[in-house]
């Protein structure tokens, strides 16, 4: 009796062994799974969402990664874990559809402007460096709404504009206006498989003081670029730019239609099904490039280097040289 008393304990003991190795076996390969399709064993309604959600997602997708699952799976691409912070998560924001009129004005009328409008549903400021190394002197608004027979409305208030430099080549339409003064959008379509790593495909719409606008779609393959330009005459992005050199500040609107912030140009992955209408969340970032008088000093004027230039971002990209083009660090845009 005691003999078989023992042999069933031991059998029992085996047993339990094996169910808690398959079950962790079916847990890991879950969350491998899951990490991959972007969910982490989590069915996600993008129509209820709201920011508090994409905090606590980041964070346990970011956990996630970090114990290992992701890290030791052989599904999925490697990511590099040290580059992300779970106590400080991607930034994001909520906005509302337009009101019936919509301010093009930007504050500029009577020849002052509160930039201090805090970080409310529909605004963000920002004035920290794109390298994550500190807060710089100009302070840049967007101000933001959605229309849903056209797009998103996008109205820019930069401040402390030490100096206004024109060149005469970067006038027309998707020339290299991003040499110089420039407030930068960065947008894509939210894809839950692009959580982490961020899009590959996204569109870059730049606009610069005297209103000349650069407009892209951006294939970006693990750090490799290709660009294919939108037709300044048939995209129907609707720019304008606004500037007041003596008060030391401009400021622009660009209003982005559907068909091209769920359709980013030259994009080889679009799985979109219906192109035309909105969709309930966007990977965004928003950037400037902000002179300063070293320009004027330098032998070639009309471009921008870290050394004779600012560099901002809303979502720092944490790259020295400054860099924009890091997906991974793109935050999140909720419709409301």
């Amino acid at each position: 009796m005691k003999a078989f008393l023992r042999l069933y304990g031991r059998f029992r003991t085996d047993t339990m062994i094996q169910l808690l190795y398959v079950a962790s076996l079916l847990a890991l390969l879950d969350s491998a799974f899951g990490s991959t399709l972007g969910y982490s064993g989590i069915k996600l309604d993008t129509s209820t969402m709201s920011c508090k959600d994409i905090y606590v997602l980041q964070k346990k997708m970011y956990r996630s990664a970090i114990s290992g699952e992701r890290k030791s799976s052989a599904i999925g691409p490697q990511i590099n874990i040290s580059e992300y912070d779970v106590e400080t998560p991607l930034p994001c924001v909520e906005i509302n559809q337009c009101k019936d009129s919509i301010d093009h004005d930007y504050g500029y009328t009577q020849g002052t402007y509160n930039f201090k409008t805090g970080n409310n549903r529909g605004h963000v400021f920002f004035d920290t460096f794109a390298s994550g190394q500190g807060e710089g002197p100009s302070l840049s608004i967007v101000e933001a709404c959605w229309r849903r027979d056209f797009g998103i409305v996008f109205n820019l208030r930069l401040s402390n504009q030490s100096i206004f430099i024109s060149d005469p080549s970067y006038s027309d339409c998707n020339s290299a206006i991003y040499n110089l003064n420039i407030a930068e959008i960065f947008v894509a379509p939210y894809h839950e498989d692009e959580i982490i790593n961020g899009p590959k495909c996204y569109n870059e719409i730049d606009i610069n003081p005297s209103n000349a606008i650069y407009q892209s779609g951006i294939y970006n393959n693990n750090g490799t670029l290709s660009h294919s330009l939108y037709d300044c005459n048939t995209s129907s992005i609707i720019h304008n730019a606004v500037s007041r050199p003596t008060l030391r500040i401009w400021g622009g609107s660009v209003q982005i239609p559907w068909k091209v912030l769920n359709n980013p140009s030259g994009c080889p992955t679009l799985t979109m099904k219906d192109k035309e209408d909105y969709q309930n969340i966007y990977r965004i970032n928003f950037y400037r490039i902000s002179e300063t008088d070293l320009l004027t000093k330098q032998e070639d004027p009309y471009t921008c280097t870290d050394d004779v230039c600012n560099y901002y971002a809303w979502s720092p990209t944490l790259k020295y040289p400054p860099s924009f083009h890091v997906p991974s660090k793109f935050g999140y845009l909720i419709l409301k």
